[in-house]
């Protein structure tokens, strides 16, 4: 929240949750570029200056059909990811993509309700309307323009939305899926048994391979993963992002990828 707006034309977020101004947005999608307290009218003095949804109500209201980018990222964020956390690693992600050299991307950051609520509630909400609106926002961008290329790089709880939104809803065009610090069971890809069989995607959908990023030294996903499960349900079984898919898992379903010489964190950033 500086004075200075943080604005990018390439950087966007689309987001499902409570807005707090006039307009009640929590049963739509807002899609909206980044800009924070610039525009807002009362300035430092804002008594919603604090809350993470700040940013978003006073950004410029904007439809990323109208320009022209022949990629778009959509980042699904993990569990507990406050509006502010969640720009900073969609700008690294932005950042990191014009490193190499592609000036023709964007990235709309997808801002689901987690942030204010427990594993069980926000595990739900990834398996239910989460999913759906992740899936119209992926429908409405490939509407928009069938030869954009749109891709979808998901963390750690957000691994369980896309696969969620991809598996049971009509996304449209989607061309790939990278999976980072998956909070699933390390059989989830499995066929026929796994819970999210990437070959159920719709027709429609063009992902042939999802790619599965994991490290060993994710102390987040060994410690917490099964607790939350346990809350939620569920058995206890070896999380996805730690040790990669499964042995029984067939190799050429997906492309696994053992990070763990690079990343030495479950942290959003360390990726």
């Amino acid at each position: 929240t500086e004075d200075d707006a943080v604005y990018d034309n390439a950087l966007f977020v689309a987001s499902c949750r409570r807005s707090l101004n006039e307009y009640n947005c929590q049963a739509t999608m807002l899609l909206v570029r980044f800009a924070f307290t610039k525009k807002c009218p009362n300035g430092y003095n804002c008594p919603f200056l604090a809350s993470e949804e700040h940013g978003a109500v006073y950004a410029h209201d904007s439809s990323i059909s109208s320009d022209t980018f022949d990629t778009i990222i959509v980042w699904v964020h993990g569990f507990r990811q406050s509006l502010d956390k969640v720009r900073s690693v969609a700008s690294h992600l932005l950042a990191r993509v014009r490193q190499s050299q592609k000036k023709d991307t964007a990235v709309i950051a997808f801002l689901w309700p987690c942030h204010e609520r427990g594993y069980m509630r926000a595990r739900a909400e990834a398996d239910g309307e989460a999913a759906y609106r992740l899936a119209t926002l992926l429908k409405q961008l490939s509407m928009a323009d069938p030869s954009r290329r749109i891709i979808v790089v998901a963390h750690s709880l957000g691994c369980r939305l896309a696969c969620r939104a991809l598996q049971d809803h009509d996304c449209g065009r989607c061309h790939h899926l990278l999976l980072l610090a998956a909070a699933m069971d390390n059989g989830a890809l499995m066929s026929p048994r796994g819970e999210f069989d990437h070959l159920l995607f719709p027709a429609g959908c063009l992902i042939e391979k999802p790619t599965v990023a994991y490290s060993r030294h994710d102390d987040v996903l060994r410690k917490h993963f099964n607790l939350g499960e346990l809350l939620s349900g569920s058995s206890l079984s070896t999380p996805l992002g730690l040790t990669g898919p499964s042995a029984d898992t067939s190799i050429d379903r997906f492309h696994a990828i053992d990070c763990s010489s690079d990343v030495a964190s479950h942290h959003a950033h360390a990726w």
